[in-house]
């Protein structure tokens, strides 16, 4: 009797069917895990491009702050050139005055 239903179609189809099940639900788990992996390097990689991020950022906030302070030092030097350049033709002229007295 159990060979008998060991070579029935319908048992035969029936364990098929859970082989296959069980292949199937192995290659999810397997699916699954490899998901599982994959966003745990995402989330790594993530991280480390938001601390890339941060760094940028305040490189670029350092170079606004040198920039800024850069057109600072130019309009310094070249109101003090024009101070320079006045006070020259004010002692030219002192000069003049002096020289012709």
């Amino acid at each position: 009797m159990a060979a008998h239903q060991a070579k029935c179609p319908i048992v035969l189809r029936i364990k098929e069917e859970e082989k296959a099940k069980k292949t199937y639900y192995a290659e999810l788990e397997q699916i699954a895990t490899e998901l599982k992996e994959l966003a745990c390097k995402f989330s790594e990689e993530n991280q480390v491009l938001v601390q890339e991020n941060k760094e940028l950022k305040n490189e670029l906030k350092r170079f606004d702050e040198y920039k800024e302070a850069f057109f600072i030092l130019k309009a310094r030097r070249e109101y003090l050139e024009e101070e320079n350049s006045s006070l020259k033709e004010q002692l030219n002229e002192l000069s003049v005055l002096c020289s012709g007295s």
